[in-house]
């Protein structure tokens, strides 16, 4: 708890007995330490927060003044290509001109685009055909087909061509199933977004049963049967 006090308090530095990282700790006086780099400030964080609500409120008014492409199959592949679109923006008005820049930039495109693109000492030449390389992925199948890419692509497409405003929880609601819909059995989520999922054939692709507060009966019954 100390420890964890520590980090929050943003302070560069832990140090922590082995006990507390091993089940058994056959050298009760040793330690190791842990270097910590904080990244975001609390303002910085509140920031990062009020970009996503704006981002929502810019969908919103998207659907409302009808920048939305005139049906499904369209409006999926312009979400298959956000990943791309984004690497362009960002790219484009984002220097990285310190640490937290990328860090930034690191946190808005995702995990998945952490690649080498700007490696140490890198030829203007090899960083422009890495980069052409990494172009051609984003817009391939290859991409496209990748379960947490496909999964984010098909919700968000669904919640630009209905009727009802998008909340931030929707985004929260589809970055878990994006992770997770792919590797799990059972999920519990709200009665909305078990509907979405059902509706976008996603819980039947990947072979997951979705339940909610209203269907929590049936969950119980299925989880006694796997008891028995």
């Amino acid at each position: 708890k100390e420890s964890y006090k520590e980090f929050v308090n943003s302070r560069n530095l832990l140090e922590l007995g082995t006990n507390s990282a091993f089940e058994k700790d056959e050298h009760p006086d040793s330690k190791f330490t842990i270097h910590v780099a904080p990244v975001y400030t609390p303002e910085k964080a509140e920031t990062l927060r009020s970009k996503k609500m704006q981002l929502v409120d810019v969908l919103n008014e998207m659907k409302k003044s009808g920048k939305i492409e005139s049906d499904f199959e369209s409006q999926l592949k312009t979400e298959l290509l956000s990943d791309l679109q984004l690497l362009i923006e960002n790219i484009t008005n984002n220097p990285f001109s310190s640490e937290e820049d990328y860090a930034r930039y690191i946190d808005e495109i995702g995990e998945f685009h952490s690649i080498t693109l700007a490696e140490p000492y890198c030829s203007d030449e090899k960083l422009k055909q890495e980069f052409g390389r990494y172009v051609d992925f984003l817009c391939s199948t290859y991409h496209h087909k990748i379960p947490c890419v496909w999964i984010r692509a098909n919700l968000w497409a669904h919640l630009m061509q209905r009727q009802d405003k998008i909340v931030r929880g929707d985004n929260l609601d589809i970055q878990w199933a994006a992770a997770y819909l792919p590797f799990v059995d059972y999920a519990i989520t709200d009665d909305k977004f078990r509907l979405l999922l059902q509706k976008s054939g996603l819980a039947k692709q990947y072979g997951t049963k979705i339940y909610s507060l209203k269907t929590l009966k049936d969950f119980l019954i299925v989880v006694k049967s796997l008891d028995n």
